[in-house]
This record gives structure tokens, sequence and C-alpha cells, in this order.
């Protein structure tokens, strides 16, 4: 099995629970639509137990590790691309699905 790359050094956790994050959303007077939220920062990726690639998300108005997720590079096609790509130019070793591409 291999390690998870992460930018983090703190041990891997379980997915936040969305419904806390919502509700802390709403506190924090930040909108939150179900699954349109804005990236802050890829900060690591890794493969799963079924052998597929995330990358560890940091969101917007949620700086707080326990916050961020794990999401699979469909979740980045299209206007998330952009920081797939700056994440794997900072960390050249850090796991990258083949079909990434870094422009020159």
């Amino acid at each position: 099995m291999l390690e998870p790359y992460r930018v983090s050094s703190k041990a891997s956790r379980a997915p936040p629970d969305p419904e806390r994050v919502r509700n802390e959303a709403d506190e924090m007077d930040v909108d939150v639509e179900e699954g349109q939220w804005e990236i802050d920062e890829i900060m690591g990726s890794s493969y799963n137990q079924d052998g597929n690639l995330k990358y560890f998300t940091k969101w917007v108005g949620f700086p707080e590790e326990e916050n961020w997720m794990e999401e699979p590079l469909e979740h980045f096609l299209g206007s998330g691309e952009g920081m797939i790509r700056a994440f794997h130019r900072k960390h050249p070793n850090a796991a990258k699905d083949s079909r990434v591409r870094l422009r020159v």
C-alpha cells in the first residue's frame, strides 16, 4: 500500500461531516452550495485502498484541516485544473493522475 503524500504533517482523518461544515458556513456567513465550494489550495494527493487517486483539498473559508476533503481529479476538471497543475509543479513527487499534463 502506498503512503499518502501530504504537505501537512498531521495524520489522515475521516472526511468532515458535511452538515457540520454547512452549519459552520452559516455561522460565518459563507455561501456554500452543495457541490460548489471554492478551492483554496490542494494540500496533498494519495491513492486510497481501491487504488483511486484523491487530492486533499482545502476550501475557502475552512482553514482547519478537519474540514478539508479528499476529492477525485474529476472534481477539478475545468476550472480547477490550474490548481492541480500548480500543486504538482510545487510537489513533483506527489502521486499524480496520468491525465494531468504540466504545461511548461
